[in-house]
């Protein structure tokens, strides 16, 4: 019988994307322009901060998976100040995986 060929070996995997994986993300939408970061409070606590995010120049921004808990995710401009924005603040579970959901519209400063 003929001899049975080679598999060929699969092409090697794509380097990973940078923030691919499970996190917690969103978009900014309306004035953008006054969003300075994304402030993560938690976990199960509103004052004790967990992560600070930049949001890139076409609003969107993301977080690594912070450990299980329940987290407030709010919008900062310039100095720590308030935005107005819909909704003003979120509220996230974490268990097993992340959120991609996590969108604010902003209106404008306090």
């Amino acid at each position: 019988p003929p001899p049975m060929p080679t598999p060929t070996p699969p092409p090697p995997m794509p380097p990973p994307t940078p923030g691919a994986g499970p996190g917690l993300s969103g978009r900014i939408a309306g004035r953008m322009d006054l969003v300075q970061v994304i402030l993560i409070f938690g976990p199960d606590s509103i004052i004790r901060e967990q992560a600070r995010i930049a949001p890139e120049a076409d609003g969107t921004w993301r977080a690594p998976l912070p450990p299980p808990g329940t987290y407030r995710v709010v919008p900062v401009g310039a100095g720590a100040r308030p935005l107005r924005s819909e909704p003003h603040f979120q509220t996230v579970q974490v268990r097993d995986g992340g959120r991609e959901d996590l969108d604010f519209r902003i209106l404008g400063t306090d």
